[in-house]
């Protein structure tokens, strides 16, 4: 590999972030369609489907598209070769989890059982298009990226407005002109790649792979985990009114996000291109400052939104959610925080090093959500969703190595 050991700008960050918001607004594009067109039971029935292909979509990240990055991003040769295997991987993925997906339909009846198949069509497909997406992250073309989501984009508005304006209202119909979305997305990514899948095999890259492969899958799964219990069990702990108090304020610091991981995918390549230098603690340092900086800005611009703004954003569950607003603003500051030390401790490829933080702050994140949640409702949620990340953040920063070199 060969070292720059030069200070990265991220030439490309605007790109990564132009990429990350045409995604998800495509996403939030065919979440807002369906639930205004069909039934509650009929959209409870998409959220279930809809929610698989996101976790297999985070799962194929972060055990690909993340490892392709820091395995390979430094040697332009040995990437052009790991990127078919990678595609291969998605591929396979993508028809193991359709498969599922098929065989799951059996079992069910009605809107979900159309919904899983119109899923399991479309799966191959959609890991295949996210798979190219990261491979052009990787080799440093995120204008290429926001140019394959921008296919899908467009090609998902012109199905979707004859759709609505003739009345549709089932959602296996919408999944399936998001699913040839994305398809016709990935033929188009492949054909400008000159990229062929090498042959489908999930093993044959979790065997190759194995070495980034298990601590950073590891590292996922103990951030996601346990955010999601909580919330599984808040109407246990405290009561449906809470859970949406604290979902319904989250949705505001969505744009935030969108920039967290525009500039997460942009800068992570670059890092692994300065590994071995200097420039790597320089680059992680000025993102986490960079995101810092935006994550005081927009915190503050929830918090201190009048009431007549905020209720035309969120309406009725707007009312009550000053604290809770201020305690997601504090953890999406120590999520800022993090994404320096995530990237600096992938591209170092020192991922174990995060599983060991996270198996501190998980079991804290878990009971101080469920204890808080318990006596405070929503707002003991979202402090206790603040004191991890920022534990979090602390620990991570103080397992990167002070020099790279």
């Amino acid at each position: 590999m060969v070292v720059d050991d030069r200070p990265h700008r991220l030439a490309g960050a605007p790109w990564g972030v132009l990429d990350q918001a045409i995604s998800t607004g495509t996403n939030f594009l065919l979440t807002i369609v369906v639930v205004r067109s069909a039934s509650l039971e009929d959209f409870g029935a998409f959220s279930l489907v809809y929610v698989i292909y996101i976790f297999a979509l985070g799962l194929l990240r972060t055990s690909g598209g993340n490892v392709l990055t820091v395995a390979f991003a430094g040697d332009e040769e040995r990437l052009a070769v790991a990127s078919r295997s990678f595609l291969g991987y998605a591929l396979g993925c993508g028809g193991a989890i359709g498969g599922a997906a098929a065989v799951g339909s059996l079992a069910v009846g009605g809107t979900v059982r159309h919904a899983l198949l119109a899923l399991a069509v479309a799966m191959p497909l959609l890991m295949v298009q996210d798979a190219l997406r990261s491979i052009q992250f990787a080799r440093g073309h995120p204008a290429r990226a926001a140019e394959t989501d921008a296919v899908w984009a467009l090609v998902l508005v012109a199905l979707l407005v004859p759709l609505v304006l003739a009345g549709e209202s089932r959602p296996w119909v919408f999944l399936a002109a998001w699913g040839a979305g994305g398809a016709v997305a990935a033929g188009a990514a492949l054909a400008r790649a000159r990229l062929r899948p090498a042959r489908p095999s999930v093993l044959r890259w979790l065997r190759a792979q194995s070495r980034l492969v298990v601590p950073m899958v590891g590292a996922y799964a103990l951030s996601q985990f346990p955010p999601q219990l909580v919330y599984l069990c808040m109407p246990f702990v405290s009561d449906l009114h809470e859970l949406g108090a604290v979902r319904a304020a989250y949705v505001l610091f969505g744009p935030m996000a969108v920039v967290f991981s525009g500039l997460s995918a942009t800068a992570l390549p670059a890092a692994v291109r300065a590994a071995g230098g200097p420039g790597v603690l320089l680059l992680t340092r000025r993102l986490s400052l960079v995101l810092a900086l935006v994550a005081v800005g927009w915190g503050a611009a929830v918090v201190l939104a009048p009431d007549p703004l905020g209720v035309l954003v969120l309406g009725p569950s707007w009312e009550g959610t000053a604290a809770v607003r201020a305690f997601l603003a504090v953890s999406g500051l120590g999520e800022a925080v993090l994404v320096g030390a995530w990237v600096a401790l992938s591209a170092l490829q020192m991922p174990g090093r995060l599983v060991r933080v996270r198996l501190v702050t998980a079991p804290v994140q878990l009971v101080a959500g469920l204890v808080l949640s318990w006596r405070f409702g929503a707002v003991g949620t979202a402090a206790a969703f603040a004191l991890a990340n920022v534990l979090t953040a602390a620990l991570a920063w103080r397992r990167v190595p002070r020099s790279s070199g």
